[in-house]
């Protein structure tokens, strides 16, 4: 992968949270899930995918709707799991 290019993504990203914060709750929860999986499969940190993907559930989870059933909400919950269990097999006390 180009780093290069997973820095720019980044670096979107984060500016279109930072704007859909203020504006739409549900846009900054998929901006969320997006930065997660590019911490996730693309810089393979499992720390940052973590908080974002917590964030985004925790995000989705506030809102009078329901995501279970949306891809992006799915994708974040699936990573998440996946995330907790390599983090368990690294660090068993985590």
């Amino acid at each position: 992968m180009d780093v290069d290019l997973l820095k720019d993504a980044l670096d979107c990203l984060q500016q279109a949270e930072q704007l859909s914060s203020e504006v739409d709750p549900e846009l900054e929860a998929i901006t969320c899930q997006h930065l997660g999986k590019i911490w996730y499969l693309g810089f393979r940190n499992l720390e940052k995918a973590k908080k974002h993907y917590t964030g985004c559930i925790r995000l989705a989870s506030t809102l009078a709707k329901d995501f279970t059933k949306e891809q992006w909400f799915k994708t974040a919950s699936i990573h998440l799991q996946e995330i907790r269990q390599k983090i368990l097999e690294l660090d068993p006390e985590y």
